[in-house]
């Protein structure tokens, strides 16, 4: 047996987070993966590492982010297809990426959605919330995630007012119901892109039309 893939060359966006093209990445991220949740799927490992890049961005070619995978993704469906089905009692993930609830085993595209969130964070200020990121283990870990709260943040609070403090927050809210869903993140985050990325982490603003490719789920 074969499973065809579609080459990426470019790498994975860990190696993108303090580059030019971080938030045009960051925004193909978010298309692919509302086209996940469109169809009732949670990815569910949603890191860097997963993100991968297509061949040349930053050079020549256009900057495009591929949602790959999705080993642990599952269906919100009773009826899934091709995706096993989310069971409440499901703790599964990479640690420093999981939602609050997700450590309660409740699975739903919010969990994609904090994830979504850390990366954009560790492009704003090159590391993930320190207590978090320093965690040396999944019980530590889990116990700090559970207490973290994004507008306790010193990172986030010496922020002024712009695009990335209100994106932070509605993707990192504590609460699941308050948090943003992949389509308001979205809607939030090509309304940003389509004034330029203003505020952006580092590096030149790019060419619109070079670097928002579309992007495959």
């Amino acid at each position: 047996h074969f499973i065809m893939m579609e080459a990426a060359g470019g790498g994975d966006m860990g190696d993108y987070m303090q580059s030019s093209d971080n938030l045009a990445l960051f925004l193909g991220m978010l298309r692919g993966v509302k086209e996940l949740h469109d169809r009732n799927l949670v990815h569910r490992d949603l890191k860097p590492a997963n993100v991968l890049v297509s061949s040349g961005c930053g050079e020549a070619a256009a900057c495009t982010a591929k949602v790959a995978d999705l080993g642990l993704a599952c269906s919100l469906l009773e009826s899934a297809v091709g995706a096993p089905r989310c069971f409440k009692g499901d703790v599964v993930g990479t640690p420093v990426y999981m939602s609050p609830e997700a450590w309660d085993g409740k699975n739903s595209r919010k969990n994609d959605v904090w994830a979504m969130g850390l990366m954009l964070y560790k492009m704003k200020f090159g590391h993930l919330p320190p207590r978090i990121e320093s965690a040396s283990l999944p019980g530590l870990t889990e116990m700090r995630i559970r207490k973290f709260d994004i507008l306790a943040d010193e990172d986030y609070k010496s922020l002024p007012a712009s695009e990335w403090k209100d994106v932070l927050a509605g993707m990192l809210a504590k609460e699941k119901d308050d948090r943003w869903s992949s389509a308001e993140a979205l809607e939030k985050v090509e309304a940003w892109g389509a004034g330029g990325f203003a505020d952006r982490a580092s590096g030149p603003v790019p060419e619109l039309p070079e670097c928002f490719g579309k992007t495959a789920a």
